[in-house]
């Protein structure tokens, strides 16, 4: 009689588990006018990431007037944006195993940091490229140490340079552009 008792009760708490699962996630599904999206708890609020609005504007809809999203018939996750506007949502807009993911450590030791109080204000009001210190781009590391590991900068500036002279002398702009300073 115990033994039933037990696998009673195991087979009840398994099942109104599996129902408070179903329910919660029935609680977190609401139907748009596309179909039904199914959004995740963030904070004390329901969230719904990445919805589309409208359909891509490739094809025939290039530069054309945004058109309706196609509908759906399965519930659609809603829980994280991704980078379906750039069509590489199979490759990155997630962190998953076998999409790409690109990082820039930043050297907020920088004068134009400080104080750091407000990380977010101090990178959208005064961080510049200069504050880059490891930049790794799908799993190559192009710049560490704020030096650009994947070119010559000298070799590039000096090329910039040869340029820049070339145009001026195509254009007859040297009197106009001449320094003052002696420059080799």
């Amino acid at each position: 009689m115990r033994t039933q008792t037990i696998k009673l009760g195991l087979f009840v708490a398994v099942l109104s588990a599996t129902f408070a699962t179903a329910a919660s996630a029935q609680q977190l599904q609401v139907k748009i006018d596309t179909g039904a999206v199914e959004g995740k708890v963030q904070g004390a609020a329901r969230a719904f990431l990445g919805i589309p609005y409208a359909a891509p504007p490739v094809g025939d809809l290039r530069w054309k007037a945004p058109q309706p999203a196609a509908r759906w018939t399965e519930v659609r996750k809603a829980t994280e944006f991704g980078a379906r506007c750039m069509q590489w949502d199979k490759e990155l807009g997630s962190l998953e195993v076998g999409k790409k993911a690109d990082v820039t450590l930043l050297d907020i030791r920088r004068p134009e940091w400080q104080p750091v109080h407000n990380p977010i204000a101090n990178l959208v009001y005064c961080a510049h490229g200069g504050c880059a210190d490891t930049v790794i781009v799908d799993g190559r590391i192009l710049m560490r140490g704020g030096k650009v590991l994947t070119l010559d900068e000298h070799d590039l500036y000096e090329e910039a340079q040869d340029r820049a002279t070339s145009l001026i002398r195509r254009t007859g702009l040297e009197q106009a552009v001449a320094s003052i300073w002696p420059i080799h």
